[in-house]
């Protein structure tokens, strides 16, 4: 009305000059005076109003959510300790192999105590070869002298013509069981020995028991070799001598430089350990869908992007892998009304590059919305699973979800145009002749293109629009 009006005095006001100036102009030419033309007024317009008719049928509530194509399954990765941020290898949608590094924290510090490990593992292993070559060399020959010795004894007996006396093999038993003993006894100290306490263990004493019981066998065994060849009885002793220098010789071959190696390798195999704690792998082939600091889920939400140096804890989720197979749809909890919706309920999918929608079932609520609450972590969403028929989508596709939430059927409705809201009240405006009269209304069910009405209007009442 506003514009009509500024429309109408600039049309006078020309009509009005150009009186004025006919006036100046008759003026001139004439003594005579005409009367004035009077000034045409426009015709107002009417604006005409929309009108609705109160119909009866059927009126829908349709839940219109937010959805995005996700994958079905996706892993949170984590470093399981604390330390800085060295190198992100990786971006958001980028596609990776099995034990791909994606990440890495600052290990120099490891690093240089590995390599220094790994040159000790290095410098343990050449001496114990060098110990076992000499150990096998050394066993080599005194198995050789063994075998001299018992020649040797073996030839003087048969020069003596006969075998040793009852009271001579008596004594050569006893001091053989004698050696046994003390050689346990020995094998049992020096497995203690280390202790700081050894002196008051029973090894130490039984140490001491089975030497005296061979230092008395000896000397029975040496008396009683007192009525034999001295030569014959020495003989003897060099062949126990000798097979007691091959079976010492066998034990340090086997132990030759073995537990320094062992040590070495690991501590190697510790900083080995921890290394591979900072880096973060790929578990599988798959697509990484989101980085972020102390991620929740599929989505980065408030994560902030990882920087070179930055402070990462340990359990802490910076990034998200995903196989890009299967697909679902997901719906953010956050959404109005969410809280509405329950597992199996059917549901519409549409996307404007799709000519039609398509029919999907919802499998799986929310965390706090699940009777069991042992959903996996970072289940915020709703999921929809696809069928088989759904048309080819990829990750992050946007999608809209309408659910049928509730149906009247036989009921009046209007359009949502006739239908007015101020200040909490709920009216509609009738026509009645030349006025116009509110009426209050109370409305139900609603939709874009229907409201309806279960009170205030009856079937046929026209209702004018704004």
């Amino acid at each position: 009305m506003a514009h009509r009006k500024v429309t109408i005095i600039g049309g006078a006001t020309i009509l009005l000059t150009l009186a004025v100036s006919l006036l100046f102009l008759n003026g001139c030419g004439s003594s005579s005076t005409l009367p004035p033309t009077p000034t045409p007024w426009p015709t107002p317009i009417v604006v005409q109003q929309s009108t609705y008719t109160v119909t009866r049928g059927s009126v829908t509530d349709y839940i219109i959510l937010d959805g995005r194509a996700s994958p079905v399954y996706w892993d949170p990765l984590y470093f399981k300790v604390d330390g800085k941020l060295s190198v992100l290898n990786v971006s958001e949608g980028q596609f990776v192999r099995k034990d791909d590094i994606l990440a890495e924290l600052d290990t120099k510090v490891l690093s240089d105590q590995l390599a220094q490990a790994r040159l000790t593992l290095e410098q343990a292993q050449n001496q114990a070869q060098q110990q076992q070559a000499s150990s096998k060399y050394a066993l080599e020959r005194a198995r050789l002298t063994l075998r001299m010795q018992e020649l040797t004894l073996e030839k003087m007996r048969r020069a003596a013509g006969q075998g040793p006396t009852p009271q001579l093999t008596q004594a050569q038993a006893e001091l053989e069981r004698a050696r046994v003993n003390l050689q346990r006894a020995q094998e049992a100290y020096d497995a203690v020995a280390s202790r700081p306490n050894v002196a008051a263990l029973p090894q130490s004493a039984a140490l001491q028991t089975a030497t005296i019981d061979y230092k008395l066998a000896e000397a029975r065994y040496m008396q009683a070799l007192s009525d034999m060849d001295s030569q014959l009885a020495m003989q003897e002793l060099q062949v126990q001598l000798a097979r007691l220098t091959v079976q010492e010789l066998e034990e340090k071959a086997n132990a030759a430089g073995g537990s320094d190696v062992n040590k070495a390798q690991i501590q190697v195999d510790a900083l080995e350990r921890q290394i591979e704690d900072r880096r973060l792998r790929a578990p599988y082939d798959g697509q990484v869908v989101a980085i972020g600091i102390n991620l929740q889920g599929l989505t980065k939400a408030f994560a902030a992007r990882p920087k070179v140096g930055d402070n990462i804890a340990a359990y802490a989720a910076l990034v998200v892998i995903a196989k890009p197979e299967p697909l679902e749809i997901t719906v953010d909890s956050s959404q109005k009304r969410v809280s509405e919706l329950y597992v199996g309920q059917p549901v519409t999918i549409t996307h404007s590059a799709w000519a039609r929608p398509f029919s999907a079932e919802i499998t799986a609520l929310p965390v706090a919305m699940s009777d069991s609450g042992n959903q996996m972590a970072g289940g915020q969403a709703v999921h929809i699973a696809l069928p088989r028929s759904a048309p080819p989508m990829a990750n992050g596709d946007p999608v809209k979800v309408t659910i049928e939430a509730e149906t009247h059927r036989d009921t009046l409705f209007l359009h949502p145009a006739a239908v007015r809201r101020f200040a909490g009240r709920t009216f509609v405006v009738v026509q009645e002749g030349d006025k116009q009269r509110r009426i209050d209304v109370k409305a139900g069910l609603e939709n874009s293109e229907q409201v309806e009405i279960l009170s205030g209007l009856n079937e046929g009442d026209v209702v004018v629009g704004p």
